[in-house]
């Protein structure tokens, strides 16, 4: 009887094993890149975002408390400054400043409340009194411009460091 010699074939050549590490290697690596590259993407979105909510909350409330107000005390009229001090409607003064890059509101003897959060600094606010000096009449309402700028808080990364400024005027209603 013939006995044939069946010669199987199963295994991998050296050759074809290296051909697919390295084809599963170059695919890791990119999808690692992508992952990496939306992730680091994500976080400038989100710092992006939390400076401009913070600073849109902020004018959003400066401005309504202008609108309410009775007075504008300081600063006075054609001048500028650091806070801005409002007589309302109401017996007590209200006070807005920025602390250690936070802007508070104060009203009367109550304790600060803060509008902005603390992964955000308010750097360069102002508030400018729009109104002339020589026409103030009884019936001239002041206007109050806002500026700031915000920038985000992160002292261990350079790479997300972001900065905005913004702009306002308000009239007292």
């Amino acid at each position: 009887m013939f006995l044939k010699k069946i010669k199987l074939n199963t295994g991998f050549t050296l050759v074809e094993i290296s051909t697919y590490i390295t084809i599963f290697g170059i695919l890791a690596v990119g999808l690692v890149s992508f992952g990496l590259s939306i992730s680091f993407l994500n976080k400038k979105i989100y710092v992006a975002q939390e400076v401009q909510t913070n600073a849109q909350i902020a004018l959003n409330l400066i401005s309504q408390k202008i609108s309410s107000a009775s007075s504008t005390i300081t600063p006075l009229p054609n001048l500028a400054s650091t806070s801005l001090i409002l007589g309302m409607n109401i017996d007590q003064d209200l006070i807005i400043t920025a602390s250690s890059g936070i802007i508070t509101l104060t009203s009367g003897t109550s304790s600060p409340v803060n509008i902005t959060s603390q992964k955000v600094s308010v750097t360069n606010l102002i508030f400018s009194n729009l109104s002339a000096s020589s026409t103030r009449a009884s019936s001239t309402k002041d206007s109050v411009k806002i500026e700031m700028t915000v920038e985000y808080r992160d002292a261990y990364s350079k790479e997300y460091e972001y900065s905005e400024s913004f702009q306002t005027a308000v009239g007292i209603k």
